[in-house]
C-alpha cells in the first residue's frame, strides 16, 4: 500500500503511490527431487485493487504460474494472467485523480512461456513467447525472445538476446487541451538486439564488453475518441501526427579489478545514442542510418571503493 503523499522516488522503483491491494496467493511445490524432477512448483494470484485516497475499486488481476526443472537442468513454464470484469484506469487520463477522471478497460487474458535448457553446457539457450487479447475488442499482443549463449571457456562466454514486441490495436493517451482528453488507437511494436561478452583474467578482474539497440514504433491509426464522464470513449474529430520512432543505442566497456577484500577499481566507457522523431514508417535500414547520423555521447568513469577494516585502524592508534 502507498498513500497519496508517498514519494514513489524514496524506495527502489514505484510506477505510481496512491494505491493499495488485498491479495491472495497459494503455492504449491515439492522440496525434494521427485522422479525426473528437481524442482517443481505451481502459484495462484488474485489481487483486488483500490485507490488509497478516495478509496474507490479500480480492478483485478489474476496469475496463474507453472514452472519446472527436471534433473537434466531443462527448465520450462507457462503462466496465464488477466484481469476480470471492467477495471477503472485514473492515471492514463492524466488529471489528478481527485477529478474523479478514469478510463474504463475491459478485461484480458494473457499467455506467456519459457523453456530454457542447461547452463551448464557450452551452448544453451532462452526461448520465450507471449500472447494477449482484450476482451470484446479488436487489442491483442504477440512477442518472443530469443536468447543463445556459448561459453568458449571457463574464463570468456558470449550471449545474444533478440526481443520482439507488437501490441495491435491498443488505446493510448494522445492529448489533453482542458476541453477534452484526447485518445487514440495504435499499432506498437519494438524490438531490442543485445550481444555482450565477460572475458575473467582471474577470480578477481574482468572485462566485458556489450552492446544495446532498442527500436519502438508507435503508429496511430486516424482513429481518435474522446473520454467522457463516465470512462468511455467516444470518436472524435482530432487530427494530427503522434507517431513516435524511438531509438537507443548503447556500447560499454567495463574493466573491474577487486585488488583487496571488498575494494575495487572500476574503469567504465559508454558510447550511446539517442533519437526520437516521428518517422515511424521506417525500415530497419534507414532507420539504422537515421540513428547513426545523430551525435555521439561518450561517457568515461573510473570509480575506486576501499574497504576500511575498523580493527586494523584500532590497533593503529
Amino acid at each position: 500500500m502507498e498513500d497519496d503523499v508517498y514519494d514513489y522516488n524514496d524506495l527502489g522503483f514505484q510506477r505510481r503511490n496512491n494505491k493499495q491491494t488485498i491479495y491472495s496467493r497459494i503455492s504449491y511445490r515439492i522440496l525434494q527431487p521427485l522422479g525426473k524432477y528437481n524442482s517443481f512448483r505451481v502459484n495462484f494470484r488474485f489481487n483486488n485493487d483500490f485507490l488509497y485516497n478516495p478509496g474507490v475499486y479500480t480492478g483485478n488481476n489474476y496469475r496463474i504460474n507453472f514452472f519446472a526443472n527436471t534433473n537434466k537442468r531443462f527448465s520450462f513454464g507457462l503462466t496465464m494472467r488477466g484481469k476480470l470484469g471492467k477495471q477503472k484506469d485514473y492515471f492514463e487520463p492524466r488529471r489528478d485523480v481527485s477529478e474523479g477522471i478514469f478510463l474504463e478497460r475491459n478485461a484480458e487474458i494473457n499467455f506467456d512461456g519459457f523453456i530454457s535448457t542447461d547452463f551448464r553446457k557450452k551452448f544453451a539457450i532462452d526461448i520465450k513467447a507471449n500472447t494477449g487479447k482484450v476482451l470484446d475488442t479488436d487489442q491483442s499482443r504477440f512477442g518472443f525472445e530469443f536468447g543463445p549463449r556459448y561459453r568458449f571457456s571457463n574464463k570468456m562466454s558470449l550471449v545474444y538476446q533478440f526481443n520482439f514486441n507488437s501490441n495491435k490495436n491498443a488505446i493510448g493517451f494522445v492529448d489533453d487541451d482542458a476541453v477534452a482528453i484526447i485518445f487514440g488507437k495504435r499499432n506498437s511494436d519494438s524490438y531490442e538486439n543485445s550481444v555482450s561478452t565477460k572475458y575473467s583474467f582471474s577470480t578477481k578482474s574482468s572485462l566485458s564488453l556489450s552492446f544495446r539497440h532498442y527500436w519502438q514504433t508507435v503508429k496511430y491509426n486516424s482513429q481518435y475518441y474522446n473520454l467522457d464522464t463516465n470512462g468511455r470513449l467516444e470518436t472524435h474529430s482530432y487530427t494530427g501526427n503522434n507517431d513516435v520512432n524511438y531509438n537507443s543505442w548503447n556500447l560499454d566497456l567495463n574493466y573491474l579489478w577487486e585488488f583487496a577484500p571488498g575494494s575495487q577499481l572500476t574503469a567504465f566507457y559508454r558510447n550511446s545514442i539517442f533519437n526520437d522523431n516521428d518517422q515511424s514508417a521506417l525500415n530497419f535500414v534507414n532507420n539504422i542510418r537515421d540513428l547513426f547520423n545523430q551525435p555521439t555521447l561518450h561517457t568515461f568513469s573510473l570509480k575506486f571503493v576501499y574497504f576500511i577494516d575498523y580493527n586494523n585502524i584500532k590497533n593503529i592508534f
